[in-house]
């Protein structure tokens, strides 16, 4: 009978992430009474980064592992989990979690719930939210096939207070020879929005021709991030790493500033924890107005164009 929770954690150059404190918080707030499992491929430098109360430990210990290698980890993920037979899998809502999980899951031959935005257990049942259709509705799901396998939006939940662990164990596996041939690194040119303190938000209804670069000029000033919503990042205006959302990353700054965002729940999700939100708007019945703290009903660029000529 499957049992446990079982939460992946990622491990790049030696370091764990730090949202996998946040997976802890989602696994326990449960109250499933199920043992929680944190395994991540590494050694003993890995092993000291995840220290939770309640919580053991399982290091995956490769030979010549390479972080990218998705096909031969997920080998491996699939024959330990099947050896371990979990309830639930949780792992983070990225891009690399989400290559690597979309193998296991079709090894393990059970399917794999998506940006999972909150988790919960109704009647002993285990169920999540999380939006669909082209983030236009959201909806809850529950798995039939076991593990439950869900990717959990990461910027949501607290993070779980470090303790000392359960216990720990160590599995040695041997990588098998790829048949990708990792030929090199490129670093992201950006800087991640996610721990910027100011951040201006870009919708469709703030870019022009002179939008962007206005955008660009006052984040320069204000010594903020830009960030926005998903049809910027459909047109290339921003990267994907930028946008904000369900389906993007979710942010936590001091101050936001919205310029011509319409106020969708997708967007305004990812930003619901800010201290002070600021909107402008040349719509007075935008839905933004009934998020944000302050709203202005004005042109985005005349607002941006005055706040640099302030500035000056």
């Amino acid at each position: 009978m499957a049992n446990g929770i079982y939460i992946y954690a990622e491990v790049f150059h030696q370091k764990v992430e730090e949202y996998t404190a946040e997976l802890v918080k989602a696994a326990k707030d449960l109250h499933s009474n199920m043992p929680i499992t944190v395994m991540a491929f590494g050694d003993n430098t890995t092993m000291k980064q995840l220290q939770w109360k309640n919580v053991s430990v399982l290091i995956l210990s490769v030979n010549e592992d390479h972080e990218f290698q998705d096909g031969e980890r997920a080998k491996i993920l699939a024959e330990v989990l099947k050896e371990k037979d979990p309830a639930i899998v949780l792992l983070p809502a990225t891009a690399t979690a989400k290559s690597l999980f979309s193998r296991v899951s079709v090894l393990m031959n059970v399917g794999m719930t998506a940006d999972a935005t909150e988790i919960y257990m109704e009647a002993g049942t285990f169920k999540q939210k999380k939006p669909a259709f082209g983030n236009n509705v959201m909806v809850v799901t529950e798995e039939t096939d076991w593990p439950a396998i869900v990717t959990l939006v990461t910027g949501i939940y607290e993070k779980e207070e470090n303790g000392v662990m359960d216990g720990i164990e160590m599995i040695h596996r041997e990588m098998e020879d790829s048949s990708i041939e990792l030929l090199g690194l490129v670093e992201q040119e950006t800087e991640s929005i996610v721990n910027a303190n100011r951040i201006i938000s870009l919708g469709k209804g703030a870019i022009d021709e002179n939008g962007y670069e206005l955008a660009k000029e006052l984040a320069s000033k204000m010594g903020a991030a830009i960030g926005g919503t998903r049809p910027l990042v459909d047109n290339g205006m921003i990267p994907f790493e930028a946008q904000i959302g369900q389906t993007g990353c979710v942010v936590h700054p001091d101050c936001c500033l919205f310029l011509g965002v319409s106020g969708a729940i997708q967007h305004t999700e990812g930003v619901r924890d800010s201290n002070v939100t600021i909107a402008v708007n040349h719509d007075p019945d935008a839905a933004i107005f009934t998020f944000a703290d302050y709203g202005i009903v004005a042109d985005s660029n005349e607002i941006m164009k005055a706040l640099l000529k302030r500035m000056e």
